[in-house]
């Protein structure tokens, strides 16, 4: 990697020596000398390791073509150009790997009791072999040093590089090396894509930081793989590692007047924001408006399920290009892209990107002084921390807040879903009685708002607080009422209400114990194909059902449940609720 690599002429003068062949007998000639080389393999058996690789052409005249010899080479890049070779992509090793490497670098006696130090080290450290080793030669220089110590050094991103340097190694150095032998255009790309403020990216954002077009960034992209300075985490996504996006942004910093990179963020986070109101769009009600214009066109989705995948794939992206635009002073445009993934958002109930789009869309409603936004935008950060997060006081929180300024704005449909978010947090607070009471008046205003799909939810709400109060008949009738009517005519919304109340109706049999009508209840709750992370719904009705069936008799298909119940449970971080099933598996035996 350095400008002068050693010449392939040089290095056979090395191998030659090593296998034995006296220095004075070695041709001047390069071509004499590679078939003095090849000639030397052919009367053994050899294993030749060529480390770090600088290209084919330094490669290629030290490859045996012997039988019985073979060659190891290791490379920055993929040497394309060399055939009939096995190419082995090393990727980042492990946590425990990288702790592994840490510990045996430092002994025992430095590492006992140290685990948590030695863990966030290893993360600091991005799991790097070469800045491992790096921590792993400080400390061992310094025998009065800690682990938890170098964690306090490295802890700041601004000087993280500057710490990983043990005399002639430094992360820095090396990186600086890779950099240097880029064009012009690629160091400018590896520079910019340390401002995107997702994990990863693709060649269409990449393309709004450059301005190139996205045919020709994803060849910029694919070169930095293979330049190992960016890795492809799947088909079409790219992601720099934590310590060369800290390279890049220090390059950044110090090649690019400030003035530029803050254009360039602010085109970016643009691009993004109209992108993602552009997708949210597939999800509105019909003349939905048209994100604002911008000097690059936007994704134009050409149907729900592209824009979907989208909005999924570029989530951590466009959710951390609200900050930046609310930061530009553009809060206009945060609370549209806000309003206009508001349908979306049930889909994926549990994203915690929710919970940063509606808190900056509130927040955004306050700047441009729009109360019943702000009331509206208030009530979807209630949802988002009840449903999505189980958050269940700051939900309540936030619905009163939003329930004020609805009511000060004499908007009732708003007055109505902050009544219905209160009913839930109350009966997840285990407040039944308040919740069947703030349920009832949120009926009432949808009644009067003539919103059939919210009168619906807070039925259903108002339902589980009866069956909680130890109502359960009424509950009962309720929900079956309700399962007869219409949800209303929002895209998607009546198969996911119809799920939940079916998904009532044999909790109200269970409350009755009504065990094979609450069997048979259960069998028909299915998940929603509209909606995703609805792993904690499934897992719920499971247990139900294996309740049921345990009642009924039915130990074998009950375990079976339960056991699904819990890889679900855990699946999405419910550990209070894991826990509960293991114990019921363990009855169960």
């Amino acid at each position: 990697m350095s400008d002068s690599p050693l010449p392939a002429a040089e290095a056979l003068v090395l191998l030659l020596v090593a296998l034995g062949h006296p220095p004075d007998r070695i041709p001047v000639d390069p071509v004499a000398r590679e078939a003095v080389y090849r000639a030397t393999l052919a009367t053994r058996r050899a294993l030749v390791v060529l480390d770090d690789a600088a290209d084919e052409t330094q490669t290629r005249p030290l490859l045996p073509d012997a039988e019985g010899s073979f060659v190891l080479v290791t490379s920055r890049r993929p040497l394309a150009g060399l055939e009939g070779v096995r190419r082995i992509r090393l990727g980042g090793l492990s946590g425990g790997e990288s702790a592994t490497l840490l510990k045996r670098i430092l002994g025992a006696p430095r590492t006992d009791g140290q685990s948590e130090a030695i863990t966030r080290l290893t993360e600091l450290c991005g799991h790097l072999p070469l800045a491992l080793r790096i921590v792993g030669n400080r400390l061992s220089s310094r025998p009065s040093w800690t682990p938890a110590r170098l964690v306090s050094q490295l802890a700041d991103e601004e000087s993280r590089l500057s710490g990983l340097v043990a005399g002639d190694l430094a992360v820095r150095g090396a990186l600086a090396l890779s950099y240097g032998q880029l064009t012009e255009p690629h160091r400018l790309l590896l520079r910019r894509l340390s401002l995107t403020p997702g994990h990863d990216t693709g060649p269409d954002l990449a393309a709004v930081l450059t301005g190139e077009d996205p045919l020709t960034t994803g060849d910029s992209l694919d070169l930095l793989v293979d330049r190992g300075l960016l890795e492809e985490t799947a088909p079409g996504r790219y992601a720099l590692h934590d310590l060369v996006r800290l390279f890049a942004r220090e390059r950044l910093d110090g090649e690019e007047p400030e003035s530029v990179a803050r254009e360039v963020q602010l085109r970016m986070a643009d691009w993004l924001l109209r992108s993602a109101s552009a997708a949210g769009r597939m999800f509105e009600a019909p003349g939905a408006p048209e994100p604002w214009a911008g000097a690059i066109a936007p994704f134009a989705p050409r149907s729900a399920a592209e824009a979907e995948e989208w909005l999924t794939t570029e989530r951590s992206n466009w959710a951390g290009a609200l900050p930046l635009m609310y930061a530009a002073d553009r809060p206009t445009e945060v609370l549209h892209t806000s309003r206009t993934l508001y349908w979306f958002s049930d889909r994926w109930t549990q994203w915690p990107e929710w919970r940063t789009l509606f808190s900056y869309g509130a927040r955004s409603a306050a700047a441009v002084g729009d109360r019943a936004a702000e009331a509206h935008q208030l009530n979807c950060l209630a949802w988002a921390h009840g449903v999505g997060a189980y958050q269940y006081d700051q939900a309540e929180q936030l619905a009163r807040r939003a329930l004020e300024l609805a009511t000060a704005t004499g908007d009732e449909d708003q007055q109505a879903w902050a009544w219905s978010y209160i009913s839930g947090a109350c009966l997840s607070l285990e407040r039944p009685a308040e919740a069947a009471e703030a349920a009832a008046t949120a009926t009432r205003l949808f009644e009067v708002a003539g919103d059939t799909a919210g009168k619906a939810v807070s039925q259903r709400v108002l339902g589980k607080a009866l069956r909680e109060s130890g109502r359960a008949e009424e509950a009962l009738a309720l929900h079956r009422a309700l399962l007869d009517t219409s949800a209303g005519d929002v895209p998607g919304l009546n198969e996911y209400i119809q799920a939940l109340l079916r998904h009532e109706i044999a909790n109200d049999l269970l409350a009755l114990e009504r065990w094979p009508e609450a069997v048979a209840a259960y069998r028909t709750v299915t998940t929603p194909l509209a909606h995703g992370n609805l792993d904690r719904f499934q897992a719920q009705a499971l247990t139900g059902l294996a309740t049921a069936l345990h009642h009924c008799g039915e130990l074998p298909e009950a375990r079976e449940h339960l056991t699904r119940a819990y890889e679900l449970f855990r699946s999405v971080g419910d550990t209070t609720s894991a826990a509960e099933t293991a114990g019921a598996i363990e009855r169960l035996r």
